[in-house]
Formats: structure tokens, sequence, C-alpha cells
């Protein structure tokens, strides 16, 4: 495998990495602008932050050539070629969509027992000391890391699959 190459294969990865975030950014950003039904700083931040992920997303994924070029990361190097062993693109893309997705999920799971421990205790409480404008935003939050968690634990259980269509993509 050319140095190129696996430069290449981190910055497509890193690139889908983004898209999830930049898809799950979306949704929590529709999910709020319905829930609070008014526009303001924050709001407007929060549709601008989506954007930002999906630009990020399109330039490291299509313009992959174009970035490796451009920031010479291909030069330098005593030898073009590396010896991963065993290791093909296949096996390599595997293990990152792997990785990836242990990120998603093991990111979320604090984030999400805590927000069912203040969930059962909000709901435990009386109903005069709670804010319902807190809870939509905590029941929010708390949908978002139960998607995040189910997206993580899907491209663990999947990634084989994932690795090979993106490989035959990339062929």
């Amino acid at each position: 495998m050319y140095i190129k190459d696996i430069f290449k294969l981190f910055i497509k990865l890193f690139s889908i990495y983004f898209a999830f975030w930049g898809i799950i950014s979306f949704i929590e950003t529709i999910l709020n602008f319905a829930l609070n039904n008014f526009i303001s700083l924050s709001t407007l931040w929060y549709f601008t932050s989506p954007i930002a992920y999906i630009l990020l997303f399109v330039l490291l994924f299509f313009k992959t050539d174009f970035l490796i070029s451009f920031l010479n990361l291909n030069k330098g190097f005593i030898e073009e070629k590396v010896n991963l062993g065993n290791l093909n693109s296949r096996e390599i893309i595997k293990l990152s969509i792997l990785i990836v997705g242990l990120i998603l999920f093991i990111e979320n799971i604090p984030e999400f027992i805590s927000h069912c421990f203040y969930s059962f205790k909000y709901s435990t409480e009386s109903k005069m000391y709670v804010d319902n404008s807190y809870n939509k935003k905590e029941y929010l939050r708390w949908t978002i890391t139960g998607i995040n968690i189910l997206i993580g634990y899907l491209i663990i259980f999947n990634h084989r699959k994932i690795s090979s269509w993106i490989d035959k993509k990339q062929e």
C-alpha cells in the first residue's frame, strides 16, 4: 500500500465521521426548532453547524486527492510503499469503521446514563418544581444520545458490510 493511499483512506474515514455528526446535528436542530417554535441566535448557530459538517464531509471525501497534493502529505518519505503485513485495504477499512462505531457508542453511553438517571429523578419529584421547557431540551438530548448509541451499535455489528460497500465504491 502506498503512503498516498493510506492518507486517502484516513481522510475519507474521517470524513465519514463528520458525515455522521452532521446528520445527527441536523436531526437535533430540526427537533430543537420544532420543540421551541422560535428563532434565536443559538437556533441560527444550530442551522449553520450541520452545514459546516456537511461541507467538511464533501471537501474531505470527494476532494481527497486535491487535499493530499495541496498539503504535500505524501512528500518527504523515504519509501513510497508501506508494508502492512497481511492487512489489505478492506481490513484497514473494517478496523477504521469499527473504531468509529466504538467511538460513537462509548462517547454517548455516560451522557445517556446520566439522562436516564435525571429523567427518573424528575419523574419522581413534584410537578410544580419541574420546568417544561427544560425537560423538552433534556429529553431531546436524551433521544439524540440514544440515537448515537444505536448508530454506533449498528456500525459495530455491520462493519463488514459497510467496509465492503466502501471498498466497492473505491474500485
